[in-house]
């Protein structure tokens, strides 16, 4: 069974507003790829061509702009990252944004736009998360909160 159908099998209705649209996230991977592979002119032979993996498919996400030859110093460069993930606080609630440092690359707007999809779809499930969060808190206050009550009224009886 593919993934998607296991994945909608499985889904539990309360929660459906809350689940990533797996397959928007996929479509734009494929414009990205698609682009890819028509602006890269061949550089081998046909039939050793290789296809390109979904990580190789994003221009910021390989090491050609390596300075260091020392991984240690170059993984401690903010600066020679090629995505930065920031917290942001919006009237109380937090929610993280992605920077592409790679956007002005050929074909960047296109891994832009999967980014800011990809912050939107992991912003939607952090929010709901922590509400459930928050409603777990909430019961267990409650339920600490009537234990306490019924002690207090057996220690009286």
């Amino acid at each position: 069974m593919k993934f998607g159908k296991e994945f909608t099998a499985q889904m539990v209705p309360e929660w459906q507003e809350a689940y990533t649209d797996c397959n928007q996230l996929k479509s734009l991977l494929k414009e990205i790829q698609r682009f890819k592979q028509r602006t890269k002119p061949p550089a081998t032979p046909a039939g050793l061509k290789r296809m390109l993996t979904l990580y190789r498919a994003f221009s910021g996400l390989t090491q050609r702009y390596n300075q260091s030859t020392s991984p240690s110093l170059a993984s401690d460069d903010i600066e020679s990252q090629a995505i930065l993930v920031n917290s942001v606080n919006h009237g109380g609630s937090q929610s993280y944004q992605t920077t592409f440092r790679m956007s002005s690359d050929e074909g960047g707007e296109y891994e832009l736009v999967y980014f800011r999809r990809l912050d939107d779809e992991f912003n939607k499930v952090n929010k709901f998360y922590e509400a459930k969060v928050e409603e777990v808190m909430k019961e267990a206050a409650m339920l600490n909160k009537h234990e306490r009550l019924q002690r207090r009224t057996k220690n009286r009886v």
